[in-house]
C-alpha cells in the first residue's frame, strides 16, 4: 500500500513537472506572439506613412527632420512656406499653425515631442 501511494505520488510529481515545462513553453511562445503582434501594429512589420509639416526657418522643423534621419526612418517633408493648400491641411488636422507637426498613419504630433514621436513610431 505504501508502494502505491509511494508511486502516484511520484507520478503527479512528475505530472505537474511537465505540466509547468508546458505553461512556460505556452507562456513564453505567448510572449514572443505578443512581440510580434506588438511589432506589427506599431508599424515593425509595414512602414508607416510620416509626414513632417515645416518651415525653412524653423529650429525644431531642422532637429525633428534630423532626428527622423538618424533613426532611419523615412518621411514626406511639407515646406508650407511654399504650399497654401498643404498649409491650410496642416491647419485642419492639427488645429495648429505652428510647425512643426508631424503626422504619422493620422495621428498627430504638433512640435519636436521625441518620446511622442519614439512612442508612436515603436521605438
Amino acid at each position: 500500500q505504501n508502494a502505491a501511494i509511494f508511486m502516484r505520488e511520484q507520478n503527479h510529481q512528475k505530472n505537474a513537472h511537465h505540466a509547468n515545462i508546458q505553461k512556460n513553453t505556452m507562456s513564453q511562445n505567448a510572449c514572443a506572439l505578443r512581440k510580434v503582434a506588438t511589432a506589427a501594429i506599431k508599424g515593425g512589420n509595414k512602414m508607416s506613412k510620416i509626414t513632417v509639416y515645416s518651415a525653412p526657418s524653423c529650429p525644431w522643423c531642422h532637429a525633428l527632420k534630423d532626428f527622423l534621419k538618424e533613426k532611419n526612418i523615412e518621411f514626406e517633408e511639407i515646406d508650407i512656406s511654399k504650399d497654401q493648400e498643404k498649409s491650410k491641411e496642416m491647419i485642419d488636422k492639427s488645429g495648429q499653425m505652428g510647425v512643426p507637426v508631424l503626422d504619422i498613419d493620422g495621428e498627430i504630433i504638433v512640435g519636436f515631442d521625441k518620446d511622442a514621436i519614439s512612442k508612436a513610431l515603436g521605438i
